[in-house]
């Protein structure tokens, strides 16, 4: 893939997030521990943070808008967060099928830029 093609991949990802999220401003790192979550399958908030490299606070808020947020602010349900059995100060972050769904889009956008 050349590298222009692979930056419109790129773009197309972060705008389908914004649509799909309804929050235009979603942010880059927002976009990049979507795609972290979905390679990996199942992952912790700690290596996400260590992957993009903000704090945990960032990676709270990530977490939140891309999952079910808040009762006042909901979230995308684009991923799952759901407490370690092991450890209960730690999150295992997995994509809801809500967000498989995107994924299988966002795939069809990449075979097209081939």
């Amino acid at each position: 893939m050349k590298e222009t093609s692979a930056l419109a991949v790129v773009e197309t990802v972060v705008m389908l997030l914004r649509e799909e999220t309804s929050n235009k401003d979603l942010t880059c790192h927002a976009a990049a521990a979507w795609l972290f979550v979905a390679r990996h399958g199942e992952t912790t908030m700690g290596s996400l943070q260590e992957h993009l490299g903000v704090g945990q606070s960032t990676v709270s808020r990530i977490v939140q808008s891309l999952a079910l947020g808040r009762p006042d602010s909901p979230g995308a349900d684009l991923m799952k967060a759901v407490v370690d059995p092991y450890n209960q100060r730690q999150k295992i972050l997995t994509i809801s099928p809500k967000g498989k769904a995107l994924l299988r889009k966002i795939a069809l956008v990449a075979e097209a830029w081939k």
